[in-house]
């Protein structure tokens, strides 16, 4: 029997009731990240939602607009609808992770939180997921998968499906491509915002995708061999994360 909250928050009534309560506490967990790292963190809520997110998150250097979605533990939704405008890169960065210099091969560069909800009677526990271009362009290339092994073709799959087709048509991601931070802290570090974890790796990941996707790049040219760059492209996701292992080398 559902606990008296499950119903509550889940009463078509109750709709802006529980995006109001979710978002306070999203906005709560990453704004007390973001003060041990020793910042005010911005988070906005745009007026009209038509442009396919719902927040925005500012570290004073870097802007990410979010789309979130929420679901209930254990759960059987398998997929959930995202605009390809969110997950494409922006323009800068388009050739880099193998998508077309156009307006219409661009897109925000955004990411999506999934919130895991487990109402009781007494409490109300969320755990977050969390992709993104990065992190699917990282399982994409076979430089981590999750555990148990998901199968690269899934990967494969969904990484051209984000590349063809309308920007502002929806696609649907499976869990699969989402990863589960650590800690809201170590959500920071996923979308690459200022923490006290990590945020330097997909840096790595853009030099990566420039070798497979514009033109080999002889390791001299880069900081580190890539196979080593690879390696610390995966330690930090696994630092970053639960449940990702070292993909191929």
């Amino acid at each position: 029997m559902p606990a008296e909250l499950e119903t509550f928050l889940f009463a078509a009534e109750n709709s802006k009731t529980k995006e109001s309560l979710l978002n306070y506490r999203l906005f709560y967990d990453l704004k007390l990240a973001a003060a041990h790292r020793g910042y005010d963190l911005s988070l906005y809520t745009p007026d009209v939602d038509r442009d396919g997110f719902d927040i925005i998150i500012d570290d004073r250097d870097i802007s990410r607009k979010i789309q979130l979605k929420t679901v209930l533990k254990n759960a059987t939704t398998p997929r959930w609808g995202i605009h390809r405008t969110m997950l494409r890169p922006s323009i800068e960065l388009c050739e880099e992770l193998g998508f077309e210099q156009t307006h219409s091969g661009t897109g925000v560069q955004g990411g999506i939180i999934l919130m895991e909800l487990s109402p009781t009677d007494n409490s109300l526990e969320i755990e977050y997921f969390y992709t993104d271009i990065f992190v699917i362009t990282a399982l994409y290339l076979g430089i981590v998968n999750k555990n148990p092994n998901v199968s690269t073709s899934t990967f494969e799959k969904f990484y051209n499906d984000i590349r063809n087709g309308a920007s502002n048509e929806k696609i649907y991601i499976p869990r699969s491509l989402f990863v589960n931070p650590k800690s809201p802290e170590h959500l920071l570090g996923l979308m690459a915002l200022h923490n006290r974890v990590n945020y330097g790796w997909w840096h790595h990941l853009i030099a990566i995708g420039k070798d497979r996707f514009v033109e080999p790049i002889d390791d001299s040219d880069l900081p580190a061999p890539k196979a080593n760059l690879r390696r610390t492209i995966a330690e930090d996701l696994m630092k970053l994360t639960n449940g990702l292992h070292h993909g191929q080398p």
